[in-house]
């Protein structure tokens, strides 16, 4: 070693001058090369660590020798040279303790040390240092290239403990900036100002604050996504995934007492309407911005943040902020805790030790000339996150007495609703309240599409599997709910993602997305969450909270639940890690399933309340205690039925019981014969008396009866059952889907396992004419029948092809399929995408037919497809067919809908009217005003207005003396506007 070290000595040039500026500026310097020539530079002594004065030195000394860690040649028993000497550190109890402390409680900068953490003995330390202090350590940077700083902004190694700087593009750049960077304070302030390009030290701070603004908010990694997937490494801009918000203003507080509160409120509502949050912010110089939990919040603030820091930002997104010259200032609520009872401006005097980035000490004083031009957009993001009420409130006041201070500030503060409450009569004083609302479908498909780019490396596939994923999600009430909120919307994706497709039921979706928020979400902060100890407790809670009506408990009340859990079931005491509040505030932390969600009074003192994230969450967990026995009170022996008898058809638990029903398989068998059992007494008052509880409404097309909706989401989501009791069950649907027009999953049920059992029963019925008329089970078929693909299928390739297969068909049942088929798509809204020509020929050929419903089902899709032709002339011998239809009981029903759609011009055609017929059109016209709610009768009164307008065989007058009696004006028909009537 001293062959090779000690004739080594320095070179007089920037990197010396460099050196001897660091050795000169207090800073301590460690250093893992074993030569001195730092010490030949600075005139320091070498320390080593084996040494304990000279650890005791470093530690207490302002301005100590350079501690050589991995030894000196001066001293060659101490250099760390091969494996065993590696052994020997890396077990070292006094090194690792001076490493932690160095590590826990200084700033560190690495200089050119870029593969320095490879080093075991690094390694170990960046381990501890991310376990035990990642949210709360001190910063630590590494000086690098500017090329080399991209790649390490992404590298995992260095993720969580070292920020990377940029010294500039070449190696030679490292002197100047060593030189710049530690002559502040040491030399004049000039020599800092050229890395900012700013001639003061305040434009150099605020500078620096944006910079460092910009890189804090400005970019962002996909969460829930696991860390071995290397777009969840990458980081990006937020516009690339943030989507426009809009935000609905919240009425003023009216007194309960006030007689006309009511009338008030819904004359404010009437005056205002949801708005695009652009718009907003341009009018309303201050903001309160109220969501749930997941709700864009944090997101927003960072968006404006960005694009008030950056200018160039500001076009990034689509969501048209005002070009306003402002300088955004962000106060994180939570992260500022330790100084949250400070004025506003001793809150901004602290910023670097807040922060951790020295180089912002003095940004209040550089700020205040902005405050008091107004220039200033001061973000305070999560007001909730101060769990202190009397904290709350301070802070509040603060904010009020600087707001009244510097009256021009703009000023958005968000927190979530439930924590708003205490504080909301001094937030009002001097903010606007908004809400934001929910994601509309354009905005999910945004975002939905915008998260694909990001995922998916062909632009091509990212929009095709974006625009299958928007649609599937859109279509489906469940999802829908989720996905008005960011967060939700995410989580879908991310579930997508992992599993290549959304799960096909809500019970898969919803074990998936569990699993991603215990395990892959927030992973960055926090320790993920084994699976198997978390959801039985949870479980536990979720249906202790849902036996009692509620959704909300206090942190106390969970740990009892907890604990009482644990003891009535050894079980789940023996996986259990952490005590009972160890454990929930890990769920509130890693996974937000369980979040604060506001302050209720528990005596006289205001303690903090908590719920699940989405009420969805709480169900589904419920549904598993009910399956697994997760709840107080199990005895052995208890099957599915036990803890859910008694809240089979309540509202509250209407989601619970299918999804237990799935999650339990075959064991399901005892709840689906109680459900069936009372599905049943519905079906018997329907057959018997034309009367059961929601008869009307039912009739009305707005709803099924809870228990058949509880029934059909069962069979929707996949609920096994016996062959008898699936039997009952579908016979039941059959005659209560009503044409499946109401919002209960029909998709998924003609579409799921029991789609061709339901199909066949419903055509049983159909054809043997065994239900009830108002049954409407011709509709029903037909719309089983559609739905078993979605409209995208029909209207191309293979699905058009079938379609075609099915109407020329010599099977009735076939053939009556094809056409209603085409009659659903048309009732449903769903016009299917083809040619008139295509289908028209076969159509009306049908008309011949000697089937009863093939006749029947041909009149139907006659009246839909007629009414899209531009005015043609008709081919009158398929007139002729339709009045002669007419006039057979048995058919007038489709016949008069397919004539009161006929769009010829009146000199086309003129039938000649028979007596019977003259008779038929003469009692139809002098019937009394038909009403909407009877589509038979006015089917049968614009048949013969349309007749009569035809044959000319009676007067105008009359005509429109009956034309103004039809309430039914859907389309621009010759027999209508020619006398003035256009459709509503």
């Amino acid at each position: 070693m001293q062959d090779t070290f000690s004739h080594i000595a320095p070179i007089k040039n920037r990197m010396f001058e460099a050196l001897s500026i660091i050795g000169g500026s207090g800073a301590k310097i460690c250093t893992l090369n074993y030569d001195t020539l730092a010490e030949q530079v600075t005139g320091k002594r070498s320390f080593l660590l084996e040494r304990k004065n000279d650890l005791a030195s470093f530690v207490t000394e302002s301005s100590p020798a350079i501690m050589h860690l991995h030894g000196c040649w001066e001293e060659p028993s101490s250099c760390i040279l091969g494996i065993r000497d590696y052994q020997k550190a890396i077990g070292s109890d006094v090194r690792d303790l001076f490493q932690r402390h160095m590590g826990a409680f200084n700033n560190l900068l690495f200089i050119g040390c870029g593969d320095t953490f490879e080093d075991p003995n690094f390694s170990n330390l960046i381990g501890w240092l991310r376990t035990n202090l990642s949210d709360v350590g001190a910063r630590h940077f590494a000086l690098v290239s500017s090329t080399e700083a991209l790649m390490r902004d992404t590298d995992p190694r260095w993720r969580d403990f070292v920020d990377p700087l940029s010294y500039g593009d070449h190696y030679s750049d490292l002197p100047d900036f060593l030189i710049k960077l530690f002559g502040v304070g040491l030399e004049s302030q000039a020599v800092m100002a050229p890395l900012i390009n700013h001639d003061t030290q305040a434009q150099l701070v605020i500078s620096e604050y944006l910079s460092s603004l910009i890189k804090d908010c400005g970019q962002m990694t996909l969460e829930g996504i696991r860390a071995d997937n290397e777009t969840a490494q990458r980081k990006f801009d937020l516009e690339r995934l943030f989507v426009p918000l809009d935000v609905d203003p919240i009425p003023p507080d009216i007194s309960p007492n006030d007689p006309d509160r009511e009338a008030k409120l819904n004359k404010w509502h009437r005056e205002h309407e949801t708005t695009a949050f652009g718009e907003a912010f341009d009018i309303s110089p201050k903001m309160a911005i109220l969501a749930l939990p997941g709700g864009g919040k944090t997101f927003l603030l960072k968006r404006l943040a960005v694009a008030y820091a950056d200018a160039k930002r500001r076009g990034s997104s689509d969501d048209h902020l005002p070009e306003l010259d402002l300088l955004p200032v962000l106060i994180r609520c939570r992260e500022w805790r330790h100084f949250i009872d400070k004025p506003i401006l001793s809150l901004l005097q602290h910023i670097d030790e807040i922060t951790g980035n020295l180089k912002l000490r003095g940004l209040r004083d550089a700020l205040l000339p902005h405050f008091e031009k107004g220039n200033v957009l001061l973000l305070v993001d999560g007001l909730d996150e101060i769990h202190d009420d009397g904290l709350r409130l301070t802070f509040t006041e603060n904010l009020e007495k600087f707001v009244e201070t510097y009256p021009n500030v703009r000023l958005v503060v968000t927190s979530r609703e439930a924590s708003f409450s205490l504080v909301a009569p001094s937030i009002s004083r001097f903010c606007t309240k908004w809400r934001i609302a929910p994601l509309q479908p354009d905005t999910i498909k945004l975002l939905s599409s915008y998260w694909h780019v990001i995922m998916v490396a062909n632009r091509a596939d990212a929009e095709t599997e974006a625009a299958q994923i928007s649609q599937q999600i859109l279509h489906t009430d469940a999802l829908r709910r989720l996905a008005e909120n960011p967060l939700l919307l995410t989580m879908l994706l991310v579930v997508k993602h992992s599993n290549g497709r959304l799960p096909p039921d809500k019970v898969s979706l919803y074990d998936r997305a569990v699993d991603v928020l215990l395990d892959t979400w927030n992973i960055k902060g926090h320790q993920a969450l084994n699976v198997k100890e978390s959801v039985p407790q949870l479980a536990a809670i979720a249906f202790d909270l849902m036996l009692e009506g509620r959704q909300t408990a206090t942190f106390r009340e969970l740990a009892t639940i907890l604990d009482a859990a644990r003891e009535e079931f050894p079980h789940l005491k023996r996986i259990a890690k952490d005590d009972a509040t160890t454990f929930l505030e890990r769920v509130e932390l890693r996974s937000s399933l369980l979040v604060e969600a506001g302050h209720q009074l528990q005596g006289s003192k205001p303690v903090p309340f908590y719920q699940f994230r989405h009420l969805t969450f709480q169900e589904y967990l419920a549904a598993i205690a009910a399956v697994d026995g997760h709840y107080l009170g199990y005895k052995t022996g208890d099957n599915l039925l036990t803890p859910l008898r008694k809240r089979l058809f309540t509202k509250e638990w209407k989601e619970v019981i299918p999804m237990a029903a799935v999650l339990a398989g075959k064991s399901a068998e005892p709840l689906m014969e109680a459900i069936v059992a009372g599905a049943n007494t519905i079906k018997k008052r329907l057959l018997e008396s034309r009367s059961f509880p929601e008869f009307q409404k039912w009739k009305d097309g707005e709803k099924l009866p809870d228990t058949i909706s509880l029934l059909c989401e069962c069979l929707a989501e996949g609920a096994q059952a016996s062959n008898g009791v699936l039997a009952e069950a579908v016979d039941i649907l059959a005659h209560f889907a009503r044409g499946c027009r109401t919002n209960n999953g029909w998709s998924a049920l003609a579409r799921g396992p029991y789609g061709d059992e339901l199909r066949d029963r419903a055509w049983e019925l159909y054809v043997g004419r065994k239900v009830w008329k108002e049954c409407w089970i011709r509709n029903t078929y037909g719309f089983l029948s559609y739905l078993a693909h979605d409209r995208e299928y029909w209207s191309k390739g293979r699905g058009h092809e079938v379609l075609t297969q099915l109407l020329s068909s010599e099977n009735e049942r076939e053939v009556v399929t094809g056409l209603l088929i085409i009659c659903c798509s048309h009732w449903a809204d769903q016009h299917i995408e083809y040619r008139i020509t295509d289908f028209i020929d076969v159509i009306e050929a049908r008309l011949f037919s000697e089937h009863p419903q093939v006749i029947e089902a041909a009149c139907w899709a006659w009246g839909w497809v007629i009414a899209r032709l531009p005015e043609v002339k008709y081919d009158t011998r398929i007139l002729q067919r339709l009045l002669d239809l007419w006039t057979q009981e048995n058919h007038q029903e489709m016949a008069s809908f397919a004539l009161s759609r006929i769009n010829a011009n009146r000199n086309s055609w003129r039938p000649t009217l028979s007596k019977e017929l003259v008779s038929l059109i003469t009692a139809g016209l002098d019937r009394r005003r038909p009403s909407l709610d009877n589509r038979d009768r006015l089917n049968e009164y614009e048949a013969a207005l349309a007749v009569a307008f035809y044959s000319r065989h009676f007067s105008d007058k009359k005509i429109v003396s009956a034309l103004k009696k039809s309430p039914q004006r859907q389309y621009n028909l010759p027999w209508k506007t020619q006398f003035g009537f256009d459709a509503d």
